[in-house]
């Protein structure tokens, strides 16, 4: 995680909107996905380039500095944690931390996904849905 933030802040700083873009493609969706939709990264860079990075270095500072782990332990109600094997932005084995912490959770890890497969599954409505109407 702290790699991939470190690599947006840096992008941010210096202005390249079309890199954070890519960057941020590269490391949510599987080798797969961006392969066949780079091309959009240029076109969602000059379209979506914010007036100001501030905002997000703000968060992304949290995310770096902010360890709720410790926390979770006290989260009594039953949990659904959805992570993806090939996660190259936060990494899997943290989605498996955060799942251990909890102590009613339940882990769904997608072995072929990463980071935005809550985009590429396609039964990811489905699992979460299906987790809801179980409580």
């Amino acid at each position: 995680m702290q790699e991939s933030i470190n690599e947006w802040m840096r992008l941010a700083r210096q202005g390249d909107h079309a890199g954070f873009i890519d960057s941020n493609m590269k490391r949510t969706y599987t080798e797969r996905y961006y392969r066949h939709n780079k091309w959009t990264s240029p076109l969602v860079g000059a379209l979506t380039k914010p007036k100001s990075y501030d905002r997000f270095l703000t968060q992304a500072q949290a995310c770096l500095e902010h360890n709720s782990l410790n926390g979770l332990a006290s989260i009594q109600c039953p949990t659904l944690v959805i992570g993806g094997a090939k996660d190259q932005a936060l990494a899997p084995d943290q989605s498996r931390k955060i799942a251990d912490a909890l102590p009613n959770a339940t882990l769904r890890m997608y072995e072929n996904y990463g980071h935005a497969l809550y985009e590429e599954a396609s039964d990811f409505e489905e699992v979460v849905l299906n987790f809801l109407l179980q409580g």
